[in-house]
């Protein structure tokens, strides 16, 4: 038979694509932070809440019998502050391309919010867990600024000369940056504990927690294990066992581990209480229609929000860590 007379692929007409029908996106959109905390409504774009706290144990409630009443003591509460920042994206689709048939995805518009909304997400943990950000509120030309985790840590392991930040409204002082140790956590759980925290979670980088892995803790053994019977080497800490508590251990993309040009701080290791955050909601995410000036359509999508810190004390932080 003459080769001519052969139908092959790549000679033929009409040959249909092999396009799947899924698009495959590995960028990261988990924020632990924002995840783990609660949420609250906010009323006004400078959000206010009230914190207090119990007299010190003494021995200056002791009375005779019949004696007279102690004199009463009413200790004013605190008032905390922080601003509502507003973060935005837009969407912009054809009108041609959100009528062909596409692969993936039924609506370009569609498709287009969901990425906007995932990466606005991210946003907000990063404007926590990054960059130390004091609250700024808006002004013209000015955007408002949420106040970060860092200027809320009044507790916790510092380099030498360095400093904790004014609840929420200073940054905290630097210091030459130093490796993380096990001793720094110590110090930053039992620094939480005394002021009446229960921390249960341990936020720190992916470099940071692979030098957690290697804590001795009160073993002098090796901290990788071998399970013989299912052939596995185990060399992972998801709970570090204190003496204050057990708390989870959770690596996040954003938090820094190391001092960069990018995010102009140095690395943190979080002690935390997520009951002891929320995230104060004035404008939950909404999409909005902008004006049509063309043959397309474009949809703004918008959420206003901040940082309510209801006990900061009861956390800490492991700051000036290098890599």
């Amino acid at each position: 038979m003459a080769s001519e007379a052969i139908a092959n692929t790549y000679d033929r007409l009409g040959v249909r694509e092999d396009l799947t029908d899924a698009i495959y996106n590995i960028s990261p959109t988990d924020t632990p932070f924002i995840s783990m905390i609660g949420t609250t409504k906010a009323t006004q774009t400078k959000h206010e809440w009230q914190t207090d706290t119990l007299a010190a144990a003494s021995g200056t409630s002791r009375v005779e019998q019949g004696g007279v009443a102690p004199t009463a003591v009413a200790a004013a509460t605190v008032r905390l502050t922080n601003e509502c920042q507003i973060n935005a994206k837009t969407a912009s689709v054809s009108g041609t391309v959100e009528v062909v048939h596409k692969a993936g995805r039924k609506s370009e518009m569609a498709y287009q919010l969901a990425k906007r909304a995932a990466e606005l997400k991210t946003d907000m943990e990063w404007s926590l867990v990054d960059t130390p950000t004091v609250q700024v509120a808006s002004a013209g030309g000015t955007p408002a600024k949420v106040a970060s985790l860092h200027t809320w840590m009044t507790n916790g392991s510092f380099g030498a000369g360095a400093a904790s930040s004014g609840i929420g409204t200073a940054l905290p002082t630097t210091s030459t940056d130093r490796a993380f140790t096990e001793a720094f956590l110590i110090d930053a759980i039992q620094q939480a504990w005394l002021d009446g925290g229960k921390p249960n979670v341990i936020m720190l980088s992916a470099y940071n927690k692979a030098l957690l892995g290697e804590f001795v803790g009160r073993s002098a053994a090796a901290s990788i294990n071998t399970d013989a019977h299912t052939k596995k080497i185990m060399n992972a800490v998801d709970i570090y066992v204190s003496d204050y508590g057990d708390l989870s251990v959770v690596p996040n993309r954003i938090v820094p581990g190391a001092s960069t040009a990018v995010n102009g701080t140095n690395g943190h290791v979080w002690v935390l209480d997520p009951k002891t955050w929320a995230i104060a909601m004035l404008r939950p995410f909404k999409t909005f229609d902008i004006a049509k000036t063309g043959d397309s359509a474009e949809k703004e999508l918008l959420v206003e929000w901040t940082l309510e810190a209801k006990s900061p004390t009861g956390n800490a932080v492991v700051a000036d860590l290098s890599s």
